[in-house]
């Protein structure tokens, strides 16, 4: 049981890593050479519109 458990622990968070905590929390922090565009893309939009829950809410 403790492998399973480990295989499927480690497996949810590194895909919502580069997804999840790469497009809404990182943002532009460590922004991956895979796709820096849409981080490039997102980073200077809410600061320049001052409302980062505007754009997370349309997104």
């Amino acid at each position: 049981m403790s492998d399973e458990k480990t295989p499927l622990a480690e497996r949810p968070p590194i895909l919502k890593f580069p997804f999840d905590a790469g497009d809404r929390i990182q943002g532009g922090v460590n922004p991956p050479p895979d796709y820096p565009p849409p981080d490039l893309g997102k980073l200077p939009r809410p600061p320049k519109t001052k409302t980062p829950p505007d754009e997370k809410g349309e997104k």
